[in-house]
């Protein structure tokens, strides 16, 4: 992700920033994955990042939340060096990261509560909505795609927080499903007004309920 692929501030009106990037670079080695990426997403908006697989959209959520330290640049998440509260004002979901293969859905979902402290009971209700509720009991290694993205958006949309990185939420997902997911999400974003900076793959259908892509 280069400079040239950096995404305009949207008019000051939009709110004060949520997330505030400078120059951020990432390097692994030799690759170069964030090449002085700038970005600024405003408190109430919901922005959607769309690229090919490979450039790096998923790494920069990561520098975004702070669970990646990037080799260059700064990141402010609502004016604060990012880390600087322990990760309690976001919801991180990446991609395959919430299943635990030994786990059954239900006890993932128990494992998760744990870790945040702003987790709420909100998942049961969205598993119900994702018709998950009845494959609750079943280990998640044998979940397909589907349910598994069905289980990590539900356990991300549980957490009461102001901000959420959804790394490509519907991938894998039937297209009835996706909006669904839609609608949930936006029901977030009317409820509690969060920032969404979510990223999508080319193959994946460009949300309704982003103000910003």
């Amino acid at each position: 992700m280069s400079p040239e692929t950096t995404v305009p501030d949207p008019a000051a009106e939009a709110g004060a920033p949520a997330v505030e990037a400078r120059n951020v670079r990432k390097r692994f080695g030799d690759d170069g994955v964030l090449d002085g990426v700038d970005l600024t997403v405003r408190e109430n908006e919901a922005l959607l990042l769309m690229g090919p697989n490979g450039t790096g959209k998923t790494v920069l959520l990561s520098c975004l939340a702070g669970s990646v330290e990037p080799t260059d640049g700064e990141i402010r998440l609502f004016g604060d060096p990012v880390g600087a509260d322990g990760g309690r004002g976001l919801s991180l979901l990446l991609q395959g990261g919430a299943s635990v293969d030994s786990l059954s859905g239900r006890e993932t979902a128990e494992f998760y509560s744990s870790l945040h402290p702003e987790f709420t009971d909100r998942w049961r209700d969205l598993v119900e909505t994702f018709g998950l509720a009845a494959d609750l009991g079943k280990r998640t290694k044998h979940y397909s795609e589907g349910m598994k993205r069905k289980l990590e958006l539900a356990l991300a949309l549980a957490v009461d927080t102001p901000l959420y990185f959804l790394d490509e939420p519907t991938a894998g997902v039937d297209l009835s499903m996706v909006q669904t997911f839609h609608r949930a999400i936006r029901e977030r974003v009317e409820a509690g007004g969060p920032s969404w900076p979510p990223a999508t793959g080319p193959s994946t259908p460009p949300s309704p309920t982003a103000s910003r892509s």
